[in-house]
């Protein structure tokens, strides 16, 4: 007899649309799942008893598409601020990325944060001092550098977007007999829908919230030093999930720590 069917939520993997399916037919994942914790928290960071007790799954996604998705997301980046989008330029759009992304290095520091263990009270960040001063700003007549420099000011003391930066290898179970089902994003319906199928679960993916629109920025636009630093801040999740990584002649500085903790 197979374990219940459990659900580790990775940003920006269509998540919030299986969850809400899953609350639909009386099933608890995600953030509905209350035993899990903080629903972004890595899995691997998990209690080994949890991650036996029941089976689980995730959808993950190419290391790129997500942390552009990230960018244009509301938690994790300038999804709530369409008219700074509207005026970002390429230039800014991957100094954004690139300081983003640094500021995510150092995971067990950002992962043992006490805030992102508050539960409902993780809503308290939500009203932060700058967003205040942000909305405050806009108001005024300001050029298109003060606005824009105010707004990546924003997000970078948005500490709860950080979960949206962090590698996906690390929603894997470092326990060998943990089961895992993975689902790969771009084929996200098919293999969700024969997975359920597999549990006996009548349920298939039928909505997909917090899709994107078609966005400003792509890959296309990434600089040279931002793929470089991508290809090596997410190398394991090219290696684990089987996607190539994009080849510049860039040079990582040598300087620059992996994630601790990086399995």
């Amino acid at each position: 007899m197979k374990k219940e069917l459990k659900f580790i939520h990775i940003t920006k993997t269509a998540g919030t649309s299986i969850e809400d399916i899953g609350k639909k037919n009386n099933i608890k994942w995600g953030r509905y799942h209350k035993e899990y914790g903080y629903w972004h928290i890595p899995f691997s960071k998990k209690e080994k008893k949890l991650q036996y007790k029941y089976n689980w799954f995730l959808v993950y996604r190419n290391p790129y598409e997500r942390l552009i998705s990230a960018f244009y997301c509301k938690w994790g980046g300038f999804g709530k601020y369409q008219n700074l989008i509207n005026i970002i330029e390429k230039e800014q759009f991957n100094n954004f990325m690139y300081n983003r992304i640094n500021m995510n290095l150092n995971m067990e520091t950002i992962i043992n944060d006490e805030r992102f263990n508050l539960g409902s009270k993780r809503k308290s960040f939500k009203k932060h001092k700058y967003i205040n001063i942000y909305k405050k700003m806009l108001k005024k007549k300001l050029t298109k550098k003060d606005i824009i420099n105010c707004g990546i000011n924003l997000f970078n003391f948005k500490r709860w977007g950080y979960y949206h930066y962090v590698p996906q290898h690390l929603y894997l179970s470092q326990y060998k007999d943990a089961k895992v089902h993975i689902i790969r994003f771009e084929n996200l319906k098919k293999e969700f829908d024969n997975l359920m199928k597999e549990y006996n679960l009548d349920i298939t993916l039928n909505q997909h919230r917090n899709k994107g629109k078609r966005k400003k920025f792509g890959i296309n636009d990434l600089s040279n030093d931002v793929v470089s630093l991508i290809n090596h801040v997410y190398h394991k999740d090219f290696e684990k999930f089987g996607y190539k990584k994009i080849n510049n002649n860039n040079k990582i500085n040598n300087n620059i720590k992996m994630p601790i903790n990086n399995r």
